[in-house]
């Protein structure tokens, strides 16, 4: 059986300028696309990792992206990756100075980091999500797509190069061929998911910096199809609506924390990447309850998870969305990267690009993710449970209907990374 799960994602940064462009010569490089051959990180790179501030950083930064887009919208489903949105701001870094650089590294909370640590980290993470073992597969692509005739700092393209396996290609913005080219790239590392990321490029734009992440994984043990049912759902918006909804009992990780009920739903043989499951108190809005739900509390929820026999009852869904994010970071203390006469992007350009002034005119993200019962056979005969090292008390089953708002996050345990986050609101 395949993928019961499958994630896709494409973020772009895109890049404009305000003065006549400069005719420099940019040779077309090798088509961007990911480094499928990366080997796995060795113990101390991963060991690096962990010790280092990148994964609080990155989850920190999850929790308030994750708050500020659900208030914008608290009744709509949303799935997002903030992960995608640290790599992609992690690539445009090398080329940003002063108070635009120090405003990106606040909002992501980089400001303890060197530089060296930040894409050493970041090479270290894209290596494990890429190596993730039977029954879980992780695609990690960057990109830079550059205007033809412009010339770009040599460092700037050798450090997205080196960290990120991201090649610059020059292309014709004004022509449909560069359209096609942006979105075959999209589709072919989403496995087809995200046929289209762009309709047109505005002629002022630079560069495009993108990311794309595409997650397929099997259930360590699967729901049976045969347990499926239509079962009613409470919409944000105090509708009730049937869905079809999964049903399972058996071993589970499992904790309650303040009312909340949290689950987790592992991947693959290793158990390694999960998806932990939160369905907020009776009578408690998703929205409300998000505003506490924070790296501490995240932690705490991961430390109250037990080994329980139990029944989990989760709804089959899929949804999609385009997430315009350029006011949502400037709300978050990114303001001048945007700013047409403040963004001070002066190492992204050779210094023979005068008259040249970037600033980062648009940002968005488009996902997509789908669920469902199926997984492999030999995943579902997998009852080791991760982080448990001695026998529970005995204690009674519990369960956990998720028939209302819940929230999700896809959490790697190695390099201790969120690399997605939803909220479900609606069927």
């Amino acid at each position: 059986m395949k993928s019961i799960a499958r994630y896709a994602l494409v973020g772009s940064l895109i890049l404009g300028q305000l003065a006549a462009c400069q005719n420099a010569n940019t040779p077309d490089g090798p088509s961007p696309d990911s480094l499928r051959t990366l080997s796995a990180p060795t113990a101390p790179e991963l060991a690096q990792l962990r010790e280092s501030d990148l994964p609080e950083a990155n989850s920190r930064f999850g929790f308030e992206l994750f708050q500020q887009l659900l208030a914008e919208k608290p009744q709509e489903n949303l799935f997002v990756s903030p992960l995608s949105v640290s790599i992609a701001l992690s690539m445009l870094y090398p080329g940003t100075s002063g108070d635009t650089r120090q405003e990106i590294a606040n909002t992501l909370h980089y400001d303890t980091l060197s530089e060296n640590e930040l894409h050493e980290g970041q090479l270290t993470l894209r290596k494990r999500l890429q190596n993730n073992g039977e029954g879980v597969e992780v695609l990690v692509a960057n990109a830079l797509w550059g205007r033809e005739g412009v010339s770009f700092n040599p460092a700037f393209v050798d450090q997205n190069q080196r960290y990120y396996g991201a090649q610059l290609a020059a292309l014709d913005f004004s022509q449909q061929s560069a359209i096609d080219r942006i979105n075959q790239w999209a589709s072919d590392n989403t496995r087809g998911l995200i046929p289209k990321v762009v309709e047109r490029i505005d002629p002022e734009t630079l560069l495009l910096l993108m990311n794309a992440i595409y997650f397929k994984g099997d259930w360590s043990t699967p729901f049976e199809t045969n347990q499926t049912a239509s079962r009613a759902f409470s919409t944000a918006d105090n509708r009730t609506q049937d869905i079809a909804m999964m049903n399972r009992y058996g071993k589970w990780r499992y904790g309650e924390i303040d009312g909340t009920q949290v689950v987790s739903l592992p991947y693959g043989e290793g158990k390694r990447t999960e998806m932990l499951a939160f369905l907020p108190p009776e009578g408690t809005s998703l929205e409300q309850w998000s505003q506490d739900w924070n790296l501490e509390r995240w932690s705490q929820s991961l430390q109250a998870l037990r080994s329980r026999d139990g029944r989990v009852v989760l709804p089959k869904f899929k949804a999609e969305n385009t997430l315009p994010l350029k006011a949502t970071l400037s709300k978050l203390g990114m303001v001048k990267a945007f700013s047409e006469s403040e963004a001070e992007l002066d190492r992204l350009l050779e210094a023979s690009s005068t008259g040249l002034k970037p600033y980062v005119s648009d940002a968005k993200q488009d996902a997509v993710i789908e669920v469902n019962e199926q997984g492999t056979e030999a995943a579902a005969v997998t009852t080791i449970t991760v982080g448990t090292t001695s026998a529970p008390l005995p204690q009674d089953p519990f369960e956990m209907i998720l028939d209302r708002p819940f929230a999700y996050a896809i959490y790697d345990q190695d390099t201790e990374s969120i690399l997605f986050m939803g909220a479900f609101n609606t069927p």
